[in-house]
C-alpha cells in the first residue's frame, strides 16, 4: 500500500490506516505471505494463534448446532409422549438438524481431524 512519491512517514501512515481498516484481514495476509526468515519463532506463533482461532470458531459452530439439536430432540420427545403419531414437520425438523450437525462435524474432521497431515 505504499504510494509512489510519498515520504517514508506518509507510507507508514497509509499502512497504519490499512491495518486499522481491516486488522484481521491484514494479519491473515501477513501470516500467509510472510517469507521464511530468521524470525521463524514469531511467525510460528502467529500461525499457531491463527489455527487456534480457527479451531475455536469451528468448535463454537458445532457447539451451537448441538444445543439446537438438543432442544429439537426435547421437542421431538415431548411430541412422542403427547400422542401416538408424530407430526411430519417435527420429524423433518429433527432430520434436517441432525444432518446439518453431522455435516458440520464431518467438515471439522476433514479440516482439522487426525486424517489430515499435520504441519510441524
Amino acid at each position: 500500500m505504499k504510494r509512489q512519491g510519498a515520504s517514508a512517514n506518509e507510507n507508514d501512515n497509509v499502512d497504519a490506516d490499512a491495518d486499522k481498516a481491516a486488522p484481521n484481514k491484514r494479519a491473515k495476509l501477513d501470516v500467509v505471505a510472510s517469507p521464511q526468515s530468521d524470525e521463524s519463532g514469531p511467525r510460528q506463533s502467529r500461525n499457531a494463534a491463527l489455527k487456534l482461532s480457527m479451531y475455536r470458531s469451528m468448535l463454537d459452530e458445532i457447539s451451537s448446532e448441538l444445543i439446537m439439536l438438543e432442544s429439537t430432540l426435547d421437542l421431538f420427545a415431548a411430541s412422542i409422549l403427547s400422542g401416538p403419531t408424530l407430526p411430519p414437520e417435527t420429524a423433518d425438523t429433527v432430520s434436517a438438524i441432525l444432518q446439518q450437525t453431522i455435516n458440520s462435524v464431518n467438515d471439522y474432521l476433514t479440516v482439522y481431524g487426525p486424517a489430515r497431515k499435520r504441519e510441524e
